[in-house]
């Protein structure tokens, strides 16, 4: 995301004049308890997540389009921070298998030692059959196999569909932004500067405060889907040092500070010397904004129905825990079935992030 604030940034150079001042301010500045209160307990990846907003430019598509990629994401696969994401729950149904491969070893079928000796189980409880090996046909397995795939995929094309939607409110933000500022700088003649110094600073003026409200939309509303503890300081150095004290002051304590920013936008329209027909054609690009705004919002107040991804939560855990037990018998070849514990591994791997 920070590369849209980057971006509006170029159009920015040091302010020299002041802004609007508010007449009201609330000062609302707040943590959420709950997330305060869970802060130590907060995982890697979402510890991590700041990191991986990738913003690809020409040299990393050709690195991507590299042959060697292939080679290289193999290489790297125990320094890729998903591997340290998903240890716990990779960790789980080692664990899980690990106690089926024991149990059956020890209690039920005996376990061959490195001499290909055969022992007896520690526990020997007639009539035969009393106790059974803990398994499950792997037929089992590939029935639900199916249904679990269809979840996934759905789930995974539903993210991706949010993703690319929250992309596209983004780029409109930037092309909005680019057309306010070029419609703002084209409607003011620049032939008249010379002739008059006093409406040269003037309009120089409103341009530069035009030029703030715009980059002070887009910072504030990164800052708005962020959370206090990533974005709150670095928020109001940025607005600090690049607004006028008044205005700066206005939009740290605001309660919505992007719709304050939309706000001086609209102030710094009004105050430019602009025929009705212009004005109109500007408020159109600033109610995009507004728009790309609401978008934003609401992606992030709606996620995906939570009685959805819990089910298939739900649905890929017990599908886990019952693997080791499908596979028992399929790695019958293996000494004393050990194979079971690094295939469990491997295919939980592979699936958990979902």
């Amino acid at each position: 995301m920070k590369f849209i604030s980057f971006f509006i940034c170029a159009l920015a150079f040091n302010p020299s004049v002041g802004g609007f001042t508010p007449s009201v301010s609330i000062p609302v500045i707040t943590r959420d308890t709950s997330l305060q209160m869970a802060k130590d307990n907060v995982q890697y990846g979402e510890n991590s997540r700041k990191f991986r907003r990738t913003f690809y430019t020409q040299p990393d598509w050709v690195k991507h389009r590299n042959s060697d990629r292939f080679l290289r994401n193999i290489r790297t696969t125990f320094d890729s921070g998903v591997v340290r994401q998903v240890a716990k729950e990779t960790s789980i149904i080692g664990l899980v298998a690990l106690c089926v491969v024991l149990f059956n070893n020890l209690l039920v079928t005996g376990w061959d030692d490195c001499n290909g000796v055969h022992h007896a189980a520690i526990l020997f409880l007639p009539p035969e059959g009393l106790i059974r090996t803990l398994s499950i046909p792997v037929v089992s397995l590939q029935v639900a196999s199916p249904a679990l795939g269809l979840l996934l995929v759905f789930r995974t094309n539903t993210a991706y569909f949010r993703w690319n939607e929250a992309r596209t409110a983004w780029g409109s933000i930037i092309n909005n932004s680019r057309t306010v500022m070029r419609l703002g700088c084209s409607w003011i003649e620049p032939e008249i500067f010379p002739m008059n110094a006093a409406l040269e600073a003037k309009e120089k003026a409103q341009l530069e405060r035009l030029r703030d409200a715009v980059w002070s939309f887009s910072r504030s509303l990164q800052r708005h889907l962020l959370s206090a503890e990533e974005d709150e300081e670095a928020y109001v150095n940025a607005v600090s040092k690049k607004l006028p004290p008044s205005y700066a002051k206005d939009l740290i304590y605001v309660r919505h500070r992007p719709t304050r920013a939309l706000q001086e936008v609209n102030f710094a329209l009004r105050d430019m010397p602009l025929e009705v027909r212009h004005q109109m054609e500007v408020e159109k690009a600033v109610t995009e904004l507004c728009n790309a705004l609401g978008a934003c919002e609401r992606l992030f107040g709606s996620p995906v129905p939570t009685f959805y991804t819990h089910h298939t939560a739900r649905f890929l855990g017990f599908w886990m825990l019952g693997m080791p037990l499908g596979l028992w018998d399929s790695f019958g070849y293996s000494w004393n079935h050990w194979g079971v514990i690094p295939a469990s591994m491997t295919v939980a791997f592979f699936f958990v992030w979902y």
